[in-house]
């Protein structure tokens, strides 16, 4: 017999939150999507599927990173060059 998994690492597994001050914080129950109903997250089922993390290196984040810095500088680059025309127009 297959062992189950626990349901806060199972793909239909939804946690609920409570809003505090600062931040969220994570609370021991959240929703299962299959059964629709709310379920511990330690609990388990027949119907627990494994979630699937996203695998991205750090070399990836950074190149990623990286390619939104360069083009919110062509951003900023642009709106300066219009907000220089508006000026030299308006003077």
């Amino acid at each position: 017999m297959m062992e189950q998994g626990k349901c806060w690492n199972c793909r239909y597994f939804s946690r609920y939150y409570t809003k505090e001050t600062t931040r969220f914080r994570s609370t021991k129950f959240g929703r299962c999507c299959k059964a629709g109903e709310a379920v511990e997250s330690n609990g388990g089922c027949e119907r627990y599927m494994r979630r699937e993390r996203c695998k991205r290196s750090e070399t990836m984040l950074r190149v990623c990173l990286g390619d939104i810095l360069r083009q919110l500088k062509e951003l900023r680059c642009i709106l300066e060059e219009e907000r220089e025309t508006r000026d030299e127009d308006g003077k």
